[in-house]
């Protein structure tokens, strides 16, 4: 198995974090419990999910390329690669506040480029919306699937209370942050600093998707 974690305290995200994960064949993220309150976002390959229960016991979800599964803290899951080809994913975290409501244990899960049963919202000509589904929650006050069209760009806007973030999963662009340019391709993350005026850019002659979400600060 590997993991990296590419998003963080010390690239400007206080509030959560990013793991770039891959699952050999026959490989597995083990049965647990965790406190955070997670977004899984599968990128590559097929495997199953369990959820409250190990292996057949539990809620058993086939996992495929676009699928997101959000858990609640303290609901035990599982991973395995039941593929051919390694499972790639990424695993977003969102830490604790303080002060947090409790909250019923639940997950929801996101077939993200189903229109029939997660319908897409356009904005403009240069942006459509794919929703992740999100359940009862403390930490993420959003989550989705943006499509840039190609040489377009998101609307420039500031968050002064909450903490953005962004993963690219496809295509060539540019993060700006006030006057900063960063370029970015897939597997590219970014905080945006709080009172920061952000947009991104694409620069490509494809469309760009990026995953933003949105926690407390």
């Amino acid at each position: 198995m590997r993991k990296v974690q590419i998003l963080g305290p010390d690239s400007g995200a206080k509030m959560s974090a990013i793991f770039d994960i891959e699952l050999e064949v026959g490989e597995n993220l083990s049965f647990e419990k965790h406190t955070e309150e997670k977004i899984y976002y599968f990128l590559s390959g097929r495997g199953i999910m369990s959820i409250y229960e190990e292996g057949d016991l539990g809620d058993v979800y086939e996992i495929r390329p676009d699928t997101a599964v959000w858990v609640s803290p303290n609901l035990g899951h599982s991973v395995d690669n039941k593929g051919k080809s390694p499972l790639r994913f990424i695993v977003i975290d969102a830490f604790e506040k303080g002060g947090e409501k409790q909250v019923r244990i639940g997950h929801k899960v996101t077939r993200v480029f189903d229109e029939h049963s997660n319908p897409s919202r356009k904005e403009g000509l240069h942006l459509r919306i794919r929703p992740i589904q999100i359940g009862q929650s403390n930490r993420f006050l959003g989550a989705e699937v943006n499509i840039i069209a190609p040489l377009m760009s998101s609307r420039p806007h500031v968050h002064d209370d909450t903490e953005e973030n962004n993963y690219v999963i496809v295509g060539d662009g540019v993060f700006h942050v006030n006057e900063e340019k960063v370029h970015c391709s897939p597997g590219s993350t970014h905080s945006y600093p709080l009172e920061a005026t952000r947009r991104l850019e694409n620069l490509g002659t494809h469309p760009l998707n990026y995953i933003n979400y949105v926690t407390y600060a």
